[in-house]
């Protein structure tokens, strides 16, 4: 596959089937939310590029590209720049490890890899998404829950519940299963919170209303 990495960044022909093969075997992409997001962004910027080498004045041009002409957020025109770093990080590797290139050849590659790498963020304030939801309609949001005699009402007071207590994220709630759950005295529960990004955890107690509407839950 490196090897196909380095053919592919050289003559111009299909570098993201290259590079997508690659995301799976980096031991530092272990979320498959990033790899996926990674795999997107290495095909708009493919399209893009049309064969044109990867130089950093291309990629410093795709980023005003991504920003001005698109409009994207500055947050989302990072991430992408972030995966065509990424790109050029294993390209240089690559080229770094390939005994059968000469040597002059694998320095300029690993330099142009170094060159893309050196790439900076794009600047700039956007509104945050979302809004700050005062306590009184988070309340009336799980007596409306409570109201509905489905299971689907049980199961959203539930999640609503967790992520009023918890701050946890949409991800992670979805994400939990029994064996993040321990007993923590005789009526409270010991929650373990996984993150997908670098294969983090933390522990928190519910107890009161988070602990009851998912009692609820696991009940039905």
């Amino acid at each position: 596959m490196m090897t196909d990495l380095i053919l592919a960044s050289d003559n111009g022909r299909d570098l993201v089937t290259a590079a997508i093969a690659e995301l799976a075997a980096d031991p530092a992409l272990q979320s498959a939310h990033t790899r996926r997001t990674y795999a997107g962004a290495l095909r708009d910027f493919d399209a893009w590029r049309a064969g044109r080498p990867v130089t950093r004045r291309l990629v410093e041009a795709y980023a005003a590209h991504l920003r001005d002409d698109l409009g994207l957020a500055p947050a989302t025109v990072n991430h992408r720049l972030s995966a065509v770093r990424w790109l050029a990080s294993r390209v240089g590797d690559a080229a770094a490890e390939a005994s059968s290139l000469p040597a002059e050849v694998r320095r300029e590659m690993t330099a142009q890899a170094e060159r893309v790498t050196a790439v900076h963020n794009v600047k700039g304030d956007v509104e945050p998404r979302g809004r700050h939801v005062p306590d009184a309609e988070i309340k009336a949001l799980l007596q409306h829950c409570i109201g509905d005699a489905t299971p689907a009402g049980t199961r959203d007071a539930a999640m609503f519940a967790l992520a009023w207590a918890t701050g946890m994220r949409r991800s992670e709630i979805l994400a939990l299963t029994m064996d993040d759950l321990a007993p923590l005295g005789s009526d409270d529960l010991l929650l373990t919170i996984r993150h997908a990004k670098g294969n983090k955890r933390r522990e928190l107690a519910l107890y009161n209303g988070a602990r009851r509407y998912l009692a609820d839950w696991l009940a039905l």
